[in-house]
């Protein structure tokens, strides 16, 4: 193993950390922290051989969260491990939008991964090829996790192997107090959909945003034209465990806005503060 600074500071600091793994010429991790930021940031790059008998790549986080509840993001919902589960359901692994948040009463953490959905908590169960028994049926899921980056169980329709550079990235944000619905997914979408940088000219005003929202926990997930290319056509999504109170400010003036259905047949005419349901979604 080999240890480097690659960024020494003050503003980003780096350590670059080489050494050998099972299936890959090597593997290159990096651990970023960078001044403000409230969490750290991993990067793992394997540099993986071919190998086309049954193997899984596992990225493991050996989290110290004493009961834990694990929660998951999804698309528009998040899911309590097991308590939101169905009978039957599977929970040998489980598919992860942005983030998974660890919390007790007490503190927490928010689990970011950017590149590879797939998870799994520890021991690592698979079933295949050895039979029904090797399912999960019930569990309380602790805070030791492993991020599923590879596999090539599934033969059909898939690529018997992976090889070559492949980079996973991560980000880790320790909270006080319990879990906060709105926070985990700021920090979440924050990582997954940073701000873009772009030219600016000092001697013009700064450009406003076409539409800002006031209302802690709901979000603007989509503006687009709408089909026939008459409108805008804007969805908002309350993030928050329990109903949120918006209001839309417009940067410039605006015809009519109207409550729409996803079809964008116009249907109310939006209230001058609509409440969204706990992960409600409204098209306008």
């Amino acid at each position: 193993m080999k240890v480097t600074v690659e960024d020494p500071g003050p503003i980003v600091a780096t350590l670059r950390i080489e050494s050998d793994a099972p299936g890959c010429a090597k593997l290159v991790r990096r651990v970023r922290v960078v001044d403000g930021f409230d969490h750290v940031e991993l990067i793992n790059t394997t540099d993986k051989l071919r190998e086309q008998k049954p193997e899984g790549v596992y990225f493991g986080f050996p989290l110290n969260v004493p009961d834990a509840v694990s929660r998951i993001d999804v698309p528009w919902a998040v899911v309590e491990v097991d308590k939101d589960q169905m009978r039957g359901a599977n929970r040998n692994f489980y598919c992860v939008q942005r983030w998974v948040d660890l919390s007790n009463e007490d503190y927490g953490l928010t689990w970011v991964t950017m590149d590879a959905p797939m998870l799994q908590y520890d021991p690592i169960k698979i079933a295949l090829p050895f039979g029904a028994e090797h399912w999960r049926t019930r569990f309380t899921p602790g805070s030791h996790i492993y991020s599923w980056t590879m596999n090539n169980h599934w033969e059909c329709n898939y690529k018997a192997y992976q090889e070559g550079q492949i980079t996973f990235r991560y980000a880790l944000r320790p909270h006080a107090q319990g879990y906060n619905a709105v926070q985990a997914q700021r920090f979440g979408r924050n990582v997954c959909q940073p701000l873009l940088a772009v030219q600016a000219d000092p001697a013009k005003p700064v450009i406003e945003p076409l539409l800002k929202l006031r209302g802690e926990g709901v979000v603007i997930t989509s503006i687009r034209p709408s089909r026939d290319g008459k409108a805008l056509m804007v969805r908002l999504f309350n993030t928050a465990d329990d109903d949120r109170q918006v209001k839309l400010h417009w940067s410039k003036p605006v015809g009519t806005t109207w409550l729409s259905n996803p079809m964008e047949q116009p249907k109310a005419k939006m209230p001058a503060a609509k409440t969204l349901a706990k992960f409600e979604v409204v098209t306008l």
